[in-house]
């Protein structure tokens, strides 16, 4: 047995959240009311609609994982049934917004999937992690191979090879790879809350690779690792699980879920993106009686929010001045994927209307956004329809 050499959990060097990072935990404050609301939108960069074409196939994306290579938007279905045609693979040129191929994916054949446990871009192609099976399409649609057989349920690129979960004497650890999917190195033993942590569903990953390393998230317990250049972004909630719930190896996804919804416990950390600068996830306490969307620069911790409503219908975001349009259409959205330098939201007309109500608030950048938002309506009368949008911090 290889032994394991490198554990996050227990890392010893703490900053304070307004202090530079280092190896270690930093320790970031979650607020739970509406934090610096202007240093949020201060921060955006840029914000564009992505004017994607619109015909029978815009349904298979309004519900799916956004991946993006360096020329096409790809759209991979979230849930696979051979019960009904809904598991469609869509791709879009990124200039032009014209869709290259819709293909129905889910099924026993090679070129086919049964579940898709992730996904990730390689060049401009992207693969399919079909249970250990990574599947490759190219933007016409077109199936290229597999990659690598005996992958695991869980496995991205990572420097020259992949980053996986291994198993040893039926123990999880992490596990590197080398380019021919053979096991270089088993690290470190994952922890009970993050095998709990795993059952749970986002709306984006909980893993992703960002500057060759690996960040991977404990959602019930609020860390964030990154390896292996051992750091650990704890974020602080007012009213945290309490360790004892996560450490009962009988508990399990459902039953720490009950737990947190009756006694007010922080339990959700959602929409989680980051880029070369910025972190964004959205956070829960108890069942939605609180719900912010956290912004976090990376070079100094300085926490900016928006939200602290009890739900987003309750929200404190009013949307009755510029500052209020901007934080009411981003608290509104989901963020659903970045690409290391972009964040990828998807909104649907609830999140316009609000401009649309309060149009006459809008400023000259609002008005030009807004014109575009409305024209991508227009071309739907779909009520579950949704639009893209990117924006830069």
């Amino acid at each position: 047995m290889k032994s394991p050499f490198l554990l996050l959990a227990a890392a010893t060097v703490v900053a304070a959240c307004t202090s530079r990072q280092q190896s270690g935990e930093i320790e970031i404050i979650l607020p739970e009311k509406d934090k610096d609301v202007e240093g949020f939108i201060n921060a955006i960069k840029s914000i564009e609609v992505i004017d994607l074409e619109v015909d029978s196939n815009y349904i298979f994306i309004e519900d799916a994982d956004l991946r993006v290579s360096d020329n096409y938007y790809y759209f991979v279905p979230k849930y696979m049934s051979f019960r009904n045609n809904t598991a469609h693979l869509v791709c879009y040129d990124k200039e032009t917004g014209k869709i290259l191929f819709s293909k129905l994916i889910s099924g026993r054949s090679q070129a086919e999937v049964t579940e898709i446990s992730g996904s990730f871009i390689v060049g401009d192609k992207i693969v399919l992690n079909d249970y250990g099976s990574l599947k490759m399409y190219d933007h016409t649609g077109r199936f290229c191979g597999v990659l690598g057989e005996g992958a695991s349920r869980f496995l991205l690129p990572m420097g020259d090879g992949f980053v996986s979960d291994g198993y040893n004497d039926g123990t999880e650890y992490l596990c590197l790879l080398d380019s021919a999917f053979n096991e270089k190195e088993l690290f470190f033993e994952l922890p009970q809350e993050y095998m709990i942590g795993s059952l749970v569903e986002t709306s984006t990953p909980c893993k992703y690779v960002i500057n060759d390393n690996l960040h991977f998230l404990y959602p019930f317990t609020y860390r964030l690792h990154s390896f292996p250049d051992n750091k650990t972004y704890h974020f602080i909630t007012s009213n945290p699980i309490p360790e004892s719930l996560l450490s009962n190896p009988n508990n399990n996804a459902m039953m720490v879920r009950t737990e947190c919804y009756n006694n007010g416990y922080a339990n959700d950390l959602d929409e989680l993106v980051e880029n070369q600068d910025y972190i964004s996830f959205v956070y829960v306490v108890g069942f939605y009686d609180i719900v912010c969307r956290v912004l976090i620069s990376k070079r100094d911790n300085k926490v900016f929010c928006i939200g602290g409503g009890k739900s987003a219908d309750e929200s404190e975001v009013q949307p009755d001045s510029p500052n209020g349009l901007w934080a009411s259409l981003l608290f509104n959205a989901n963020f659903i994927y970045s690409d290391g330098k972009y964040f990828y939201m998807s909104a649907s007309e609830r999140a316009y209307k609000y401009w649309e109500e309060h149009k006459n608030n809008l400023d000259a950048r609002q008005k030009n956004l807004f014109e575009k938002m409305q024209s991508c309506f227009a071309k739907s009368e779909d009520e579950g329809f949704k639009i893209f949008l990117k924006i830069e911090f």
